[in-house]
């Protein structure tokens, strides 16, 4: 309850600035997008968010980035208010890949930035190999799609069977988290058994990660982790370091693995501080 009310609110606040939500038709999907194009835009930005939340998840970065950025913030597919179409219970990680393609190629002529959260670093990282010319910079916020050892045990944390699955989950995600969580336990354990997060998680093959295409992301990347994160090893920031071209580690203290959540005016701060020195 008090998620969709959070939802709700991010749209009304933005809406009231200027912003447009809009439902785009794709072949699997409706996606509902909010924009923003300010007339003093420096570049436009693609927003794209974590698995089993929405564009809820930018409630505290999206509307200060949407008074000087071209912004598309879009709920995934099955996620948010974005619907499914054909009976389908989930999209698969390629599907959802191919949904997001699809509306780029729709509707953003220009280049764009690409920033990313968890799920949304990885489907992000997949869309810049594929619109390698046009994303002239990567933003990725405690991302996956990077495997490690050990990282199988993901499966099992996301397999949500009870309340206290979900609390082992929230403990793992968030180093404090807010006072609206631990009330809100039993709507996130049905929110993420309706949503299929356990049959997404485990839809995912060794051939979805990205690991042996790290060295062909040409662009900046931008890479910033909260450093109490437990539920995506450190490691993984690691590799992403070693194996990146042009790679910019930061770290938030004192954050688990939503920073732009637990710690916004960090996390904002360090993304207008590497957007403004990889401008055109």
């Amino acid at each position: 309850m008090i998620f969709g009310l959070l939802h709700r609110a991010v749209r009304r606040r933005l809406v009231r600035r200027g912003a447009n939500i809009s439902t785009k038709e794709m072949k699997h999907c409706s996606l509902q997008v909010l924009t923003s194009n300010p007339g003093n835009a420096r570049s436009t930005l693609l927003l794209i968010h974590g698995l089993g939340t929405s564009s809820s998840t930018w409630l505290h970065i999206l509307p200060t980035l949407a008074r000087t950025h071209r912004v598309h913030a879009v709920d995934l597919p099955g996620f948010g208010m974005s619907e499914l179409k054909g009976g389908k219970p989930y999209l698969t990680l390629q599907e959802q890949t191919d949904a997001l393609a699809e509306y780029v190629k729709q509707n953003i002529p220009e280049q764009f930035s690409i920033i990313g959260h968890s799920l949304g670093g990885w489907l992000g990282m997949r869309l810049a190999l594929m619109f390698e010319e046009r994303v002239p910079h990567l933003l990725l916020i405690n991302t996956a799609g990077v495997h490690y050892p050990g990282m199988e045990r993901q499966r099992d944390i996301f397999q949500i069977e009870n309340r206290h699955d979900v609390r082992r989950l929230i403990d793992l995600m968030w180093h404090r988290y807010p006072w609206y969580v631990r009330p809100s336990m039993g709507w996130i354990h049905r929110e993420l058994r309706r949503r299929r997060v356990a049959e997404i998680v485990r839809s995912i093959t060794l051939k979805d990660f990205v690991n042996s295409q790290l060295n062909k992301l040409s662009m900046p990347v931008t890479i910033l982790w909260g450093r109490e994160d437990r539920l995506v090893s450190p490691e993984v920031a690691l590799i992403l370091q070693r194996e990146l071209k042009k790679p910019s580690l930061h770290y938030i203290e004192e954050c688990g693995h939503v920073p732009q959540l637990e710690k916004p005016r960090e996390c904002l701060q360090l993304l207008q501080r590497s957007l403004a020195e990889y401008s055109s």
